[in-house]
């Protein structure tokens, strides 16, 4: 089995946040995806692991823009009307780390949010921050 690449990659304000308090990411408006490398990061990968939050708030964003990906989505609650390839998972972020190692994907995007980065900082799961 080949070592599976944790990746995260991130917009962030100045303030080390990445969403307002209200949970909005309006300073992003404006800004094309392609600005930040989003599209070409995004075929690199192929799967991406989340926090509820981070999945509400893309949602909420308009069309699912990960249709061909394995998004799991790191929650204790169930999703409703989930997109195809959408997925929950609850309990040990470090288990759910060591099975999707094991189904052999090559890269994960670690997509957010905090709870689900410092997870896996302290798992020893993030070899890219960028």
């Amino acid at each position: 089995m080949s070592k599976t690449v944790w990746h995260c990659h991130i917009a962030m304000s100045l303030d080390g946040r990445i969403a307002r308090p209200d949970g909005s990411f309006d300073w992003l408006e404006g800004h094309p995806a392609e600005e930040f490398g989003i599209e070409a990061f995004l075929e690199s990968v192929d799967a991406i692991l989340m926090g509820r939050g981070t999945y509400d708030a893309v949602r909420h964003m308009g069309e699912w823009p990960y249709p061909d990906k394995a998004v799991i989505v790191m929650t204790g609650r169930p999703l409703v009307d989930a997109p195809p390839g959408v997925e929950a998972r609850s309990g040990d972020l470090a288990a759910v780390a060591v099975e999707l190692e094991r189904r052999g994907y090559a890269k994960v995007w670690v997509e957010g949010g905090g709870q689900v980065i410092r997870g896996m900082v302290a798992a020893g799961k993030l070899d890219v921050l960028e």
